[in-house]
């Protein structure tokens, strides 16, 4: 077992000439995270959170050697330099819109139409390995790179939001995709869509894609949806006109999934919400 204390302890001997420990809330989610720095003035540097798994390592200098191998496997192949990571050019040309908890995170944010629900800025890229990485775009980093949020926010829409973007489909497709063939397909023969991007992955923001989810609707005939916010990647949207729940049933059922199917980290909210999309 080891805890933050021997871990930025070891860091300090290998070199780093920053480590801080500190409680980060991760989507409203407290955690321990660690901030480590070569250099005390970069804008950005790596946060890695104390998760259970590398308490439970037998010491200090394993837990450390973790942390440096994910540290050298989140490095971006196309981008080593950190300045040029977050360049004006860069940060145009990777920035997203993403949703998460509303939060009082020092971020480039704003709230949505859904209660409980925030926009943020952030850029990401693949890694060598094949899983991704992201950074949260703040103040300083924009400051840095002589760029306003309008500019910014402009942009992200732009890069986010159109029809290539946004993937909606049957919740039946989806559950071919994971168990393969269904033995019974008509169990899973329900009105419920979900709603994301072709990798499910930070996907729940197309939610926000009103033009692409309008011109679906309609060509369904649909004028309103309840929306169930499944998790940070995804939503399921559910057409008004063809549901056999009520909204306090539909409310039930996002808490339900919450508390047994979704890691908080990756919550959005705890109840349904109303899309009309009549006007």
């Amino acid at each position: 077992m080891t805890n933050e204390y021997e871990i930025r302890d070891e860091l300090l001997t290998r070199g780093y000439e920053e480590v801080s420990i500190h409680k980060v809330v991760k989507n409203s989610v407290p955690m321990t995270g660690i901030t480590i720095r070569k250099d005390k003035n970069e804008i950005i540097s790596p946060c890695v959170y104390i998760t259970e798994r590398i308490r439970n390592l037998e010491n200090a200098k394993v837990a450390c050697d973790v942390i440096e191998r994910r540290m050298a496997r989140s490095q971006d192949p196309d981008i080593g330099d950190p300045d040029e990571l977050i360049s004006k050019e860069n940060i145009l040309n990777r920035v997203a819109i993403g949703v998460q908890r509303s939060s009082d995170q020092d971020l480039i944010k704003r709230p949505s139409e859904f209660e409980g629900i925030e926009q943020f800025l952030f850029i990401s890229g693949d890694n060598k390995d094949g899983s991704s990485w992201k950074v949260k775009l703040s103040r300083a980093i924009l400051d840095n790179a002589e760029l306003s949020e309008k500019e910014v926010w402009e942009r992200a829409e732009r890069n986010t939001f159109s029809e290539e973007n946004i993937c909606i489909k049957p919740m039946r497709s989806v559950f071919e995709e994971i168990l393969g063939k269904l033995d019974d397909p008509d169990e899973y023969d329900v009105p419920m869509y979900v709603v994301s991007n072709e990798k499910r992955l930070n996907g729940a923001v197309q939610i926000f894609n009103k033009k692409a989810v309008k011109n679906w609707a309609r060509s369904h005939g649909y004028d309103t949806l309840f929306m169930l916010p499944a998790s940070v990647h995804e939503v399921i949207v559910l057409p008004v006109e063809v549901s056999r729940m009520n909204f306090e049933e539909l409310n039930l059922m996002v808490r339900d999934i919450n508390a047994c199917e979704v890691n908080p980290i990756d919550q959005l909210s705890d109840h349904a919400y109303v899309i009309d999309l009549a006007g």
